[in-house]
């Protein structure tokens, strides 16, 4: 008898052993897919050759929550310039001289390898408002970079702080009314081009 229940007590511990290993195994395998993911997602966005296509979805709720707090603003994935080039991102918020329109920025963020850049950034920055079904329809701006503005030089914190672009971009009717909104999303093509 008592070889017995020394048998299932080695069995239990074996067991409690085991249940551990898993539970270990399963953390590991979720800080793995979440990695991967992350990889999936980032890596692209580092060979877009300063390309970003931006799906702003649920573009409705995210309207109305921009209506309610008018500091609410949503950002763009980061992309860069090149696989060793300039970190971006675009912020997308109503308008603070007319909340009837949307305001459309770009920011600088840190990057991989800023000691390596030349700063201030200078090149061409664009963005287009893609039309989903008439492609001469969308609204595309271009601006120049301006070396003497702090939204170009290199960032000291990971976002900076300081954005450039267009405060009236587009009126919101217009997204709405034109055709620019297809099931509740919007989407925008930025490109940054180093000189």
């Amino acid at each position: 008898m008592k070889s017995l229940y020394e048998r299932i007590v080695l069995l239990e511990q074996s067991n409690r052993e085991q249940e551990i290993q898993i539970t270990s195994l399963r953390a590991q395998v979720g800080r793995l897919t979440e990695e991967n993911e992350n990889l999936k997602y980032n890596i692209p966005l580092q060979f877009c050759n300063g390309v970003c296509v931006w799906t702003v979805d649920k573009f409705q709720e995210k309207y109305s929550s921009m209506t309610q707090d008018h500091q609410r603003c949503f950002y763009s994935p980061s992309f860069t310039t090149s696989y060793v080039g300039y970190k971006f991102c675009a912020r997308l918020k109503l308008s603070t001289l007319n909340p009837n329109y949307l305001a459309l920025l770009t920011h600088l963020r840190q990057g991989q390898f800023d000691k390596a850049l030349d700063w201030p950034f200078s090149g061409r920055i664009s963005f287009t408002l893609v039309h989903p079904t008439q492609p001469e329809e969308s609204i595309k701006e271009t601006m120049m970079s301006r070396p003497e503005l702090e939204a170009f030089k290199q960032p000291t914190k990971d976002i900076c702080l300081r954005g450039f672009g267009y405060p009236e971009f587009v009126l919101v009717s217009d997204i709405f009314t034109k055709g620019f909104l297809e099931n509740d999303t919007i989407t925008i093509k930025i490109q940054a081009t180093h000189k």
